[in-house]
C-alpha cells in the first residue's frame, strides 16, 4: 500500500469508529489496527523519500545538461560570429559584393 492508501484507510477507520457519549465527540478505535497502519506508513516512508530524492537528482542532472548545452551553443555562435566578421573584414570591396550575394542566397 502507498502512504496515501494507508492514510485513507486510517481515515476510514476513524469514520467507522464508535462515538462515545458524553465525551465531546471522542471515538473508540481498534488500537492494534491503527498501530498496524502507522507501522505501514513508517515502512513505506523511506521508499517514497528515496523516490523523491531520485527525482530531484534527475532534475538537477537534466538542468545541468541543458545549461552545458546552452553554453556550448552560445560559444559556437560566438565563434561563428567572429569567423564571419574576420572573413567580412578581409574582403576587398569587389569581393564584398560577391560575399553579400552568397550570404543572401
Amino acid at each position: 500500500m502507498s502512504i496515501d492508501e494507508i492514510l485513507e484507510a486510517m481515515d476510514e477507520e476513524l469514520d467507522r469508529s464508535k462515538h462515545m457519549p458524553l465525551t465531546g465527540g471522542k471515538s473508540l478505535i481498534d488500537p492494534d489496527q491503527f498501530r498496524d497502519l502507522v507501522k505501514q506508513i513508517r515502512l513505506n516512508l523511506p521508499g517514497e523519500i528515496k523516490q523523491a530524492q531520485a527525482l530531484v537528482n534527475d532534475r538537477r542532472v537534466i538542468i545541468n545538461d541543458a545549461k552545458a548545452e546552452a553554453e556550448s551553443i552560445i560559444r559556437k555562435a560566438e565563434e561563428n560570429e567572429t569567423a564571419a566578421y574576420e572573413k567580412f573584414s578581409s574582403l576587398s570591396s569587389s569581393n564584398l559584393e560577391k560575399y553579400k550575394s552568397e550570404v543572401q542566397s
